[in-house]
């Protein structure tokens, strides 16, 4: 009789972990699913001046993948060493795909300063994409576009063709992460 009740009581127990794992999947999301719900967000358009005066509009770039990379530099052309490790980052990811794959690479800065020179950034690592000064017409309106990403030194965001949200890193992040994700959505 002991037996019977023991067995039942396991029954039972079994009967609603089955129950709680069957209503989890049902109704709850998982991380990849909600990754791709997030990526039906889209990213506010923008135009910025490139360091050779040609304007970058990111609504003009709707059928290829984009990375947007944020970064402060101040007025004597000091940056935060992050920016350093993201841009030699960028620098291998676009020597493969820039070109051959379609991909947008752009750097937004922030610098207040008129005498800041650009040139000098991109020369220095041989950039070929584009880099602008989002306050180069005395407004954030790039940044301030951008403020729910809450961006930081260095952010950078991936955007899906479209220019949906897909993936957002606030930390370094290493150039064959940012391939692996860019092989997601191309």
């Amino acid at each position: 009789m002991l037996t019977v009740k023991r067995s039942a009581v396991i029954l039972s127990v079994i009967i609603v972990a089955l129950l709680a794992l069957i209503i989890q999947n049902w109704f709850i999301k998982p991380e990849k699913e909600q990754d791709i719900a997030d990526a039906t967000l889209n990213l506010p358009n923008f135009e910025l001046k490139d360091t050779d005066g040609e304007m970058f509009y990111l609504s003009f770039r709707r059928e290829t993948p984009v990375l947007l990379h944020f970064m402060t530099i101040g007025c004597e052309g000091q940056y935060a060493e992050i920016n350093d490790y993201q841009i030699r980052q960028l620098l291998h990811i676009c020597d493969e795909y820039c070109t051959e794959n379609g991909l947008d690479i752009v750097t937004i800065t922030v610098t207040s300063c008129t005498t800041n020179d650009l040139k000098s950034l991109k020369n220095k690592y041989n950039v070929t994409w584009v880099i602008g000064n989002d306050y180069d017409d005395n407004k954030l309106d790039i940044i301030e576009a951008y403020k729910e990403y809450e961006l930081y030194d260095g952010t950078i965001i991936i955007g899906t063709s479209g220019n949906r949200f897909h993936e957002i890193f606030r930390e370094k992040v290493s150039s064959d992460t940012l391939i692996e994700k860019l092989k997601e959505i191309t």
